[in-house]
Parts: C-alpha cells; sequence; structure tokens
C-alpha cells in the first residue's frame, strides 16, 4: 500500500513543478508568488513521498528540502529565462515609435 502512496504523491509533486511552470509562462500570477507555492508545494510533496518509502522524519525533511528545492528552482528558473526570452523577441521586434507630432 505505501507504494501506490508514494506514486501519487510523485505524481502530485510533478504536477506542482508543471504547473507551476505554466504558471510563470504565462504570467496567472506574480512570478515571486508562483516561484513560493512551487517551492512550498514540491518540498511538502517530497517529503511525504520520503515519509510513505520508510524513511524517518529527518531523512524525509533533508531529502524535501533538497530536492524539493532543488527541482523548483530549476524549473523557476527554466520558465523565467524562457520568460525574459521571449519578452526580449518581442521587444526586438515591435517598431519604434515614429509617430509624427
Amino acid at each position: 500500500m505505501g507504494s501506490f502512496w508514494s506514486v501519487l504523491l510523485f505524481v502530485i509533486f510533478a504536477l506542482v513543478l508543471l504547473f507551476g511552470y505554466v504558471a510563470m509562462r504565462r504570467k496567472f500570477m506574480r512570478t515571486g508568488y508562483v516561484a513560493a507555492y512551487m517551492l512550498i508545494g514540491s518540498i511538502a510533496a517530497m517529503f511525504l513521498v520520503s515519509l510513505t518509502s520508510g524513511n524517518s522524519i529527518f531523512q524525509a525533511a533533508f531529502i524535501g528540502i533538497c530536492i524539493g528545492g532543488v527541482f523548483s528552482g530549476i524549473t523557476a528558473s527554466i520558465a523565467w529565462y524562457f520568460q525574459r526570452a521571449e519578452a526580449r523577441k518581442l521587444a526586438s521586434t515591435q517598431p519604434e515609435n515614429t509617430s509624427i507630432e
């Protein structure tokens, strides 16, 4: 039964990262808020995955903070990079202000 819960919680971890990435790219909320929610959600999910795998509380906390934090940081960095690259590309294709006054 522990294996089912581990897999389910790992799927939730993946969904937290996916929804966080999409929310950052599509600007559903401020980037900092999305990154914070994604960090908290991924740490909690990995903590619970580790607990259901039979680890102690301290091991689960270490795994949750390390793995959850690293994966959410990488996901947020990738989303931020592509968001900025898209904004630079859009700014370079916009014509300059050539209105006559």
